[in-house]
């Protein structure tokens, strides 16, 4: 017997987040085969082939590997739209062998009797590459072909709607299938080409014979439905006449479990470990569950955008395991463990009753004893034009979580409301706002989410961590970009590679404050830091232009709750100079100090970085001008030779890719983008330079697949940025794409037919790095490309390999 199903069909791992890379189908089969003792490729992805296996009565399985070369796989692509389909990568077997067969003929059964012929184009477009449960393309085939922004919006638009695009999806990716398979000369049939033979063979059958063939109206009807004519001819007699062909009754893995006995299922072996990016300590993460209940389906797509939420949260720092959505009744509170975190979605049915899909979990819960350190949140989805039953559900399992003593993450469930919005795809985005800022925002003093406004407490440990620096000059390189120098003390440029800058504010702004509150800012931060007074934070710390966090600094003016609402909502200095028309101003300074808004760092990696002095470092910034940017634009524009500033310098993850000098990378950059790229340039040179003679004929750089998106004013800043690494031959492949008419962008260069086969080397073989230096969306899509050329998650198998540097285009 053959353990394949087919003679060539493609491993199904399942990953440790309950996800399935490659075919779904084979993964029971693959595990066996693991099992038995076969080695998957080091660097898997979801088109690695199967060996084979077969088993003889009485004898062990036996693994046979498939030389790759005698079955090339058929890429798939479309004539119309080639790069949507590049994105996605799709390939297939170039034959169907189907190898789970016997042939039963004059009372001999012959065990081992594969099925060779070659594919109907439906087979691979209609069902193995867009079934649910196969490789379900359909979505992200839709999303290329641009007719949705996301995959999730899928699960947004209405049923008719859905099923139009799913049809149409369809049928392109079926026409995709035959013409690539054309293309590559390899033979198939089409669906209707096909029906038609075989209904003419059929009728002349009957005409003959007076009864049609036996058949399995399953196997016969095509998956395209009713525009397909053999679809209206009904059920066909479904006899097994002598001799057959036909697929075995027993499974030859469990038959030989049972063999060596191996009691236990299929379904419940455990996975063996493999290479994986969560941290070492990922056991000891807390669970984010998703539980939903509904009659309907919108309680299962608010589940869906609720863990797409969470994931690309968790994805910039792991902090939880997000477990995927469920239904309540599969959510057993037994199964709960202390430190998880509950998200419950609950829809009303009937006169706000939980719906049967929660019905199980409400006694559950009810009668369970909860552990203790569990956090519940609640989003109830509702209308409230049914005001008797309005969220219904979601007050019963809040009551009952009450009762059973729980603690919620949350004051209380949020109130969805379709009649508001149907589906509250906003409300919930509200509501995951403010859950997400409680599991992602707690990371103590220091934690700052520069994105999204929050500031950071004022401690002595964020003062001290900014260094006096010097600009030493800034020049205009093109419309929209400048040159910055400046001179820092007490640095090693080797040892840093990213800078975060604080806009200073002028001495006649500063003045003007201590002028208003009375104090001479003289006056200490802390006796331990004699070096930071008043002067100095209101210079170089504080954001004139933001309100105050709080007055209760204000200790000698009654104030009446409208002026004490407009002191909290108008800028800082605004407020001090309405205050001093009032009364004079004198508070305590450290009271003060804690009300002032701090300033948002300014990030920016480095372009060059040399040493002036044993005591001086000179960096090199190119920074993108915004149109009224505080410091793009309003404070480069007049910062004078020598102006102050200040400024945190980090080493971050790129030192690491510089020192694995050997090494090869995969580097794309857009715009200003380019200046970290030159900075890894410049110090692999420099390590090369320094390198004594007789280790630099046995150290050779990696070679580096540079990638570079820019406007064609921005053109000698990308020569400027390159020529050291041009000029050493560090670069093997150099795609420069400037701005242009037919939209053609840097980020799909990379399936430039001579390309691709030195990116798939340097990812599977030479673990090379890549580093991603671009706004969010190209360095999304050039993630997406990297993909679909290799066939897996690439920034999740390279792990700390994969480098990203996203900036937003909004960036001031």
């Amino acid at each position: 017997m053959i353990w394949n199903n087919q003679l060539l069909s493609f491993a199904g791992y399942m990953q440790e987040d309950g996800s399935i890379l490659g075919d779904p189908l084979n993964v029971h089969l693959t595990k066996a085969i693991i099992e038995l003792g076969w080695r998957p490729p080091p660097f898997r992805t979801r088109w690695d082939m199967l060996p084979l296996v077969t088993m003889a009565e009485g004898e062990d399985p036996v693994i046979t590997e498939l030389p790759k070369d005698m079955f090339p796989l058929v890429e798939i692509s479309h004539p119309q739209h080639t790069l949507a389909f590049d994105k996605l990568g799709l390939k297939w077997v170039p034959a169907p062998a189907l190898s789970r067969m016997g042939f039963d003929i004059g009372g001999v059964q012959y065990t081992a009797t594969p099925f060779i012929g070659w594919f109907m184009d439906a087979e691979i477009g209609v069902r193995n590459l867009a079934d649910r449960e196969r490789y379900n393309v359909l979505p992200s085939l839709i999303k290329a072909l641009g007719w949705i922004d996301s995959v999730e919006q899928l699960d947004e638009i209405n049923e008719a709607d859905r099923l139009r695009l799913l049809s149409n999806a369809q049928s392109e990716l079926n026409y995709a299938v035959h013409f690539s398979f054309q293309q590559a000369n390899i033979r198939m049939t089409d669906t209707l080409t096909a029906s038609a033979m075989y209904c003419n063979y059929d009728d002349e059958h009957l005409r003959k014979h007076g009864f049609r063939l036996p058949a399995d109206p399953y196997w016969l009807a095509p998956p395209q439905g009713s525009i397909v004519p053999l679809w209206h001819r009904g059920g066909s007699p479904n006899y097994q006449p002598k001799p057959l062909i036909a697929r075995h009754l027993q499974d030859p893995v469990k038959v030989w479990r049972r063999k060596t006995k191996q009691q236990e299922e299929l379904n419940s072996l455990t996975y063996p470990a493999r290479r994986s990016n969560w941290p070492a300590t990922r056991e000891n993460l807390s669970h984010v569950r998703i539980g939903y209940c509904s009659s309907g389906t919108t309680a299962v797509k608010l589940a869906r955008k609720a863990e797409a939420y969470l994931l690309r949260l968790n994805k910039i720092s792991v902090q939880y395991h997000i477990s995927s959505p469920q239904p309540l009744n599969t959510l057993s509170p037994d199964t709960l463990q202390s430190g998880d975190i509950v998200l419950l979605i609950a829809s009303s049915s009937g006169h706000g009753e939980i719906p049967v899909n929660g019905k199980d979990f409400e006694n559950a819960l009810s009668r369970s004893e909860l552990p203790s350190g569990l956090e519940w949140a609640i989003f109830g989805n509702g209308n409230s034009s049914y005001s008797d039953s309005f969220n219904g559900a979601a007050k019963k399992l809040r009551n009952i979580l009450l009762r059973r003593g729980a603690s919620f993450l949350l004051p209380d469930f949020f109130y969805g409301d379709t009649l508001i919005e149907d589906p509250p795809f906003r409300q919930l985005n509200t509501w995951l706002f403010a859950v997400s800022m409680r599991l992602f925002n707690s990371a103590g003093e220091e934690a700052t989410d520069l994105g999204s406004g929050s500031q950071p407490t004022p401690g002595y440990n964020i003062f001290q961590a900014f260094s006096p620096a010097n600009v030493s000059s800034c020049t205009a390189i093109s419309s929209n970009h400048r040159r910055l120098f400046i001179d820092v003390e007490n640095s090693n440029p080797s040892c840093f590679s990213h800078a975060q800058f604080l806009i200073p504010n002028s001495h006649k702004t500063t003045q003007e404050i201590l002028s208003i509150i009375g104090l001479t800012g003289k006056e200490l931060l802390s006796q331990e830091s004699p070096r930071l007074c008043l002067y100095d934070i209101l210079s170089h710390f504080v954001d004139v232009d933001r309100p105050f966090k709080h007055i209760r600094w204000i200790h000698t003016i009654k104030l009446n709750n409208e002026e004490e609402d407009a002191l909290l909502r108008q800028p800082l200095l605004q407020s001090l100079k309405i205050l001093k028309k009032r009364r004079k101003i004198k508070p305590n300074s450290s009271a003060f100090l804690s009300a002032l808004p701090l300033g948002r760092p300014r990030h920016f990696s480095l372009a060059s970085a040399i040493e002036v002095n044993k005591n001086t470092s000179r960096l090199e910034f190119i920074v993108k001008t915004h149109t009224k940017g505080k410091f793009s634009s309003e404070f480069l524009s007049i910062a004078e030779i020598g102006a102050s500033l200040r400024v945190r310098l980090s080493g971050q993850s790129t030192m690491s890719m510089i020192e694995n000098f050997s090494k090869p990378i995969i580097a794309f950059a857009t715009g200003s983008g380019i200046a970290p790229v030159k900075y890894i340039l410049q110090q692999r040179l420099k390590i090369s330079q320094e390198s004594p003679s007789s280790l630099r004929q046995n150290l050779e750089p990696g070679p580096i697949s540079l990638f570079v998106g820019f406007r064609g004013e921005d053109t000698q800043m990308v020569s400027d940025a390159l020529h050291d690494g041009i000029k050493s031959n560090m670069i093997d492949i150099l795609s420069l794409t400037p701005s242009n008419d037919k939209k053609w962008r840097a980020q799909d260069c990379v399936f430039n037919p001579g390309f691709k086969s030195t990116i798939e080397r340097k990812v599977k073989k030479d673990e090379c790095f890549v580093f991603v230096c671009a706004s969010s969306q190209a360095a999304n899509e050039f993630s997406s490309n990297l993909n679909a050329i290799i066939g897996v998650d690439v920034q999740k198998e390279l792990g700390d390999r994969y480098l990203e540097e996203v900036f937003e285009v909004a960036q001031l």
